[in-house]
């Protein structure tokens, strides 16, 4: 079964976790198991299913609408940040502009999409994920460009971030994810690092 995770759920979805587990949940049988609380991960159930993740097959296509196309170097450059961060094989394709967004049912169509919306509402981007094993099978995300004209690199980092499954980050420490925007950063920083690796560094997410 298909799982869909926006951005307006996965808060309260991690929140419950942290809540209800005393510790780490015990590894779930897709060997794939949740990461500590502060990973900030999302996760496709409340209690102690598999963590939302890509596999390890191959770097991750990336398309973006062809509205995008003024912003195609700021795209590249959040690419290569999360890139860079070196936690695995976890990776993301060079990009390519496409007006077709990934289908919900669509087991083959793997990658992230980005178009922009005027909008701010977190509702309008998805992330379709096997309720089973908390594969990821794409991502379509809508990024606001109101208000972020003059960091459309954070504003691309920050849903590349979300593509990857982490959750806005509350912490009051730097962060491309954080919650408040005096936290926020344009690329990823250490603590984001750490919650990436949490994650995609072996043995974690390995199917």
């Amino acid at each position: 079964m298909v799982f869909r995770v926006t951005r307006a759920t996965a808060a309260p979805v991690v929140a419950a976790m942290a809540l209800g587990c005393g510790g780490e949940a015990p590894p779930p049988a897709s060997g794939c198991r949740p990461p500590p609380a502060a990973a900030g991960a999302w996760s496709v159930t409340a209690f102690g299913g598999p963590t939302v993740h890509w596999d390890d097959a191959g770097c991750v296509a990336v398309t973006y609408d062809p509205a995008f196309t003024p912003h195609l170097d700021a795209l590249r450059a959040a690419i290569a940040d999360w890139n860079g961060l070196a936690c695995g094989a976890m990776c993301y394709a060079p990009p390519t502009p496409s007006a077709q967004r990934p289908a919900r049912e669509s087991r083959t169509d793997r990658r992230v999409h980005l178009r922009p919306t005027m909008s701010l509402s977190p509702l309008e981007s998805s992330i379709y994920a096997d309720r089973g094993t908390g594969q990821i099978l794409g991502a379509d995300l809508a990024v606001p460009t109101t208000k972020v004209a003059a960091d459309i690199r954070g504003a691309l980092a920050r849903a590349l971030g979300q593509a990857l499954g982490m959750r806005a980050s509350a912490a009051a420490e730097p962060s491309v994810l954080a919650s408040e925007m005096r936290w926020r950063t344009s690329a990823p920083t250490a603590g984001d690092r750490a919650r990436v690796c949490a994650v995609y560094a072996p043995p974690w997410c390995r199917e």
